[in-house]
């Protein structure tokens, strides 16, 4: 069965990006297809396949980023490792395929492998640190990796070494079985990120003066479990999601603007300036207003959605969703218009 993991719209709109739990990586047409649909030259609910999928590695593939300018490279990990692996390689074997006219179900094997950027093993003498979250500074050129033992380390994709390891939550006195994990994390500007805990702590953190800068706090005992984490459009405001919440704060003054209960854990997190939309651990996608109040809901082909990626044109809300199904959705204002499958 195919489970996706990770999608990505790449820049300029021109393809989707779509990993799985196998190892590979699906691509497929975005913003040609679009434009024909909008000229009435496709019929709704069209099903488009991939045109090419290149096989990376065995094995799970997640946190797909894209830095098309600069160092050029797609980025991915796995529970121990950040990968890279050339961009213009990549586009040179997705035009071959686009230039055919047709799919092809043939998988790409490269004969070199992805470059292996940093093993958060190496230099640790924990061999049970695993990575939990992956962010990507793409300014600086840099990786954010928080792991199950608590800490979170800063990678420099350039130079492909480790710049920094903090611990925003000091563990050292906590036994094996109670260390706090990473779950979540987003960088924000300059030396920060926010990022939350299995504890339910939620920090806007200085890992440079290594300190919280804010501190997100329900007026309850405790937080709880923090599983995502989104910025909307232009940073001013987080969203977050629970294990029975989503939260939406405002990030300068660290005040809560809505908690909205929920029944089911959040899988993803899409906000845009005045709509946010969840997807759970079902085929239902929930649209919220930013004040909390449930504007609707929308049903995937996935039974189980485990990955979105989404934009805001004009006044058009786009998700691209995908879970543990071979068919890929495309939604424009919380309407499917056409599907891609993994051929």
């Amino acid at each position: 069965m195919v489970l996706f993991l990770s999608l990505l719209i790449t820049e300029g709109d021109k393809y989707i990006l779509g990993s799985t739990s196998e190892g590979e990586v699906h691509v497929w047409l975005f913003s040609d297809l679009l434009l024909e649909f909008l000229k009435e030259k496709i019929e709704k609910e069209t099903l488009f396949s991939s045109i090419c999928k290149f096989s990376f590695k065995d094995g799970p593939i997640q946190n797909l980023a894209l830095f098309e300018k600069g160092i050029e490279s797609l980025f991915f990990n796995d529970e121990t490792s950040i990968y890279g692996y050339s961009w213009p390689e990549i586009l040179d074997e997705i035009k071959e395929r686009k230039n055919l006219g047709q799919p092809s179900t043939k998988v790409t094997k490269f004969k070199s492998n992805p470059k292996r950027l940093y093993n958060i093993l190496q230099n640790n003498s924990n061999e049970n640190e695993r990575i939990q979250c992956v962010d990507y500074d793409h300014s600086q050129n840099r990786c954010f990796i928080g792991t199950n033992r608590g800490h979170v380390l800063i990678i420099d994709l350039k130079e492909m070494k480790l710049i920094k390891r903090v611990s925003p939550v000091k563990n050292s006195i906590l036994l094996d079985e109670s260390v706090v994990s990473i779950n979540a994390i987003r960088f924000f500007q300059n030396n920060s990120f926010i990022y939350g805990n299995s504890r339910g702590n939620l920090e806007l953190y200085d890992y440079e003066a290594q300190k919280p800068i804010k501190v997100f706090k329900l007026e309850k005992d405790s937080l709880s479990l923090v599983k995502f984490i989104q910025f909307e459009i232009d940073q001013k405001w987080v969203v977050v999601g629970h294990n029975d919440y989503i939260t939406r704060w405002h990030v300068q003054s660290g005040n809560l603007d809505s908690a909205l209960p929920i029944s089911s854990d959040v899988n993803y997190i899409f906000p845009t300036d005045d709509v946010i939309y969840t997807a759970h651990n079902d085929n239902q996608i929930l649209n919220w207003e930013s004040n909390g109040e449930l504007l609707g809901k929308f049903e995937a082909s996935a039974a189980s959605v485990t990955a979105i990626a989404g934009k805001v044109e004009g006044k058009d809300r786009i998700l691209v969703i995908g879970g543990n199904s071979p068919i890929i959705d495309l939604y424009v204002n919380s309407h499917r218009i056409f599907s891609y499958v993994a051929n």
